[in-house]
């Protein structure tokens, strides 16, 4: 590919991939930020989820396309030299740049060798290692200068799972031969531990729920790029009790909350063997009782006027009860007002004497009219009695 070619293939890629959320990191091989000349490395471009195999892998060193490494996803330095110390980041065609990562090619007869970078929970390993091909004795490491580990010959050390207390600045003392005499040397790095995952935070639904809506809490934390595949368990509490164990679900749910689900929630996120474990923050949860709206007054004023409508359709039937069966029976009636009133010779003989053969249907006609006036006179209990009563509208 010709450069100019080259420049603006290179230049449509980095405008293409502003703001991409893919993003990936390099990884060496052995796992040393320093090796010495003429060992060799390999640089790995790590993306997640993986890349087709025929993707092409872009490199820098100190910000610089590096064009011997154009389309390599692995990269490997022989016989390192000095000139290969640098930064080095990766990019494809889909992802931004990765994090840059500091390789340094060192010639010294001692070098303290530590990893380029250290999570919590990680299992420590650090080389004092003498340069190759010398003969190298009695090596002593330090933390913040105290003593930590001491080996006659061997020039590894575990430090042991790490945590955020385990950053500090750390050296080594070795003796190495060059020709017949031993010489003592030291070396020394700074060792900076980065989280594995960011503190939980925990987040509910609503901070102030219904009684008998759904309660879900969430428990949010975010795995450093390097460490995306590390498996993460979550357990959630109210008021310091446990309500859901570890689990690989980051959310407690419940169904149906209640007033007992009320207060004060936190949720704890480890890794699989509990080497790093942390705890949220709380996040205070209300429920709230049930309420029933109030009838307004619209809905009253409709129920009043119902009642009102009901009681004059009864009045009304009373009413047109008792004017049929006058009307049927030859009797008088004002204003559409029934007038069984007076119980005298004349209107007896107009209204009873002539029909007796309906006798049986004065009882009803009594009690309708009784209801209507609000009379208390009792029915006659025969027609004597009826004809020596008299009743006065």
């Amino acid at each position: 590919m010709a450069p100019l070619q080259f420049l603006f293939f290179f230049l449509s890629v980095i405008t293409s991939n502003e703001g991409s959320s893919i993003k990936p990191f390099v990884s060496l091989d052995p796992n040393w930020a320093t090796v010495f000349t003429k060992e060799s490395v390999t640089l790995t471009c790590n993306v997640d989820p993986p890349e087709p195999r025929d993707q092409i892998y872009y490199w820098y060193r100190d910000n610089q396309i590096v064009p011997l490494y154009l389309g390599a996803k692995s990269v490997k330095i022989d016989h390192a030299k000095q000139e290969h110390g640098g930064s080095y980041q990766c990019q494809t065609a889909e992802s931004d740049k990765s994090e840059p990562v500091r390789l340094q090619v060192t010639h010294s007869w001692l070098t303290l060798k530590v990893p380029p970078f250290v999570f919590e929970g990680d299992e420590l390993y650090v080389s004092c290692a003498g340069y190759p091909g010398y003969s190298a004795r009695d090596a002593v490491l330090y933390k913040d200068n105290e003593v930590i580990g001491s080996s006659p010959s061997d020039a590894d050390f575990l430090v042991g799972t790490t945590n955020m207390t385990t950053s500090g600045l750390y050296r080594c003392t070795r003796q190495v031969k060059d020709g017949v005499v031993y010489y003592s040397y030291s070396s020394e790095e700074h060792i900076s531990v980065k989280e594995l995952f960011s503190k939980p935070v925990a987040k509910v639904t609503e901070s102030h729920s219904k009684q008998g809506k759904v309660l879900t809490i969430t428990c949010d934390t975010k795995l450093s790029p390097r460490k995306a595949t590390t498996e993460l368990q979550f357990a959630f509490y109210r008021n310091g009790r446990n309500v859901q164990g570890f689990s690989l679900s980051n959310q407690h749910g419940v169904p149906s909350a209640q007033l007992e689900h009320s207060g004060n929630y936190t949720c704890e996120v480890q890794t699989p063997t509990g080497s790093v474990r942390k705890r949220s923050n709380m996040a205070h949860i209300q429920i709230q009782e049930r309420s029933y709206a109030p009838i307004g007054i619209g809905v009253t004023l409709a129920l009043l006027i119902l009642v009102i409508i009901v009681a004059l359709l009864v009045y009304e039937f009373r009413n047109r009860v008792v004017s049929s069966f006058l009307n049927r029976h030859n009797c008088s009636i004002r204003s559409g007002i029934p007038v069984f009133l007076k119980i005298i010779s004349d209107r007896w003989d107009l209204c009873f004497k002539k029909n007796t053969e309906h006798y049986d249907d004065i009882p009803l006609l009594w009690d309708t009219w009784k209801s209507v006036n609000n009379e208390s006179v009792e029915y006659p209990r025969n027609r004597q009695d009826m004809n020596s009563k008299h009743m006065e509208v």
